[in-house]
């Protein structure tokens, strides 16, 4: 077993004491080709990293989620699960488990109505992806927290579904994101990169060429999503959206016959 998951368990040992502990995690990820595309319904090209969210759980009979962290400065969580939970302050991690928390309640409500109310569990995060590098380790928290609330009802999401819903799911924290982070998360496979169409969701794996290895540097500057950095990213998706419609209007001005062959999608 991992450093990292060893770690997890024996903080969670220490904060609720012995259990019946298993890991779930989720990778975060790299992106290839495609900035600010997804959103619009534009291919992307990602890849999951060996980098990684996990948590040590153990299920919980009562119906909410409390979770500390191997890093001392972020605080611990409780909440309750339900349909519509109240999130914390902009900018506050127990966001990410909340946004996972609402969105497979909803799931379950709609296809498994008789396994509500559901198990929380009990947990201990861990992480390798470095926080607010462009890596998705907000996202990957997101998924594991998912993975780990559908894993304790035994609830049978299938991963493609996982994907959309989570991508919708995770603007609960503010930020107006595609859904490459959460497909890439939990669709990647060894070896390959992830060609990711949108509305309808699609996955083509792409091979990795032999003897080909990605290298992700780390500029060491902090992207965090908050305050004015929240802003500009919500910005430069509404900017984004804007330009895709003006484009869109100028090709049907100009080549009226050309539109079904444009690679222009509505959002």
């Amino acid at each position: 077993m991992s450093a990292l998951y060893e770690d997890a368990k024996k903080r969670f040992t220490a904060v609720f004491g012995d259990g019946d502990i298993e890991i779930v995690r989720a990778p975060g990820r790299v992106n290839l080709i495609g900035e600010h595309t997804d959103y619009n319904g534009l291919p992307v090209l990602p890849m999951a990293l060996d980098r990684e969210i996990a948590i040590a759980l153990a299920a919980n009979s009562q119906p909410e989620i409390e979770l500390t962290n191997v890093i001392d400065t972020y605080p611990a969580v409780k909440f309750d699960l339900g349909s519509s939970i109240e999130p914390y302050n902009t900018g506050h991690w127990g966001n990410y488990a909340k946004a996972a928390a609402q969105v497979i309640w909803g799931w379950a409500a709609a296809n498994s109505p008789e396994s509500l109310p559901l198990k929380g569990y009990r947990g201990c995060v861990a992480g390798s992806v470095p926080s607010g590098s462009g890596l998705s380790s907000s996202s990957a928290l997101v998924v594991a927290s998912a993975l780990g609330l559908a894993h304790v009802n035994n609830l049978p999401i299938p991963g493609p579904d996982l994907a959309d819903l989570l991508a919708k799911g995770e603007r609960y924290v503010g930020t107006e994101g595609g859904g490459m982070d959460q497909a890439a998360s939990i669709l990647s496979q060894k070896g390959f990169a992830l060609k990711i169409d949108f509305f309808p969701l699609r996955i083509t794996p792409v091979k990795v060429p032999a003897g080909c290895s990605i290298v992700v540097a780390n500029s060491l500057v902090v992207a965090d999503k908050t305050g004015g950095a929240l802003q500009a990213y919500n910005t430069r998706v509404a900017e984004c959206r804007l330009g895709l419609s003006l484009l869109k209007d100028m090709v049907a001005e100009s080549c009226p016959e050309a539109q079904s062959a444009v690679l222009l999608k509505d959002f």
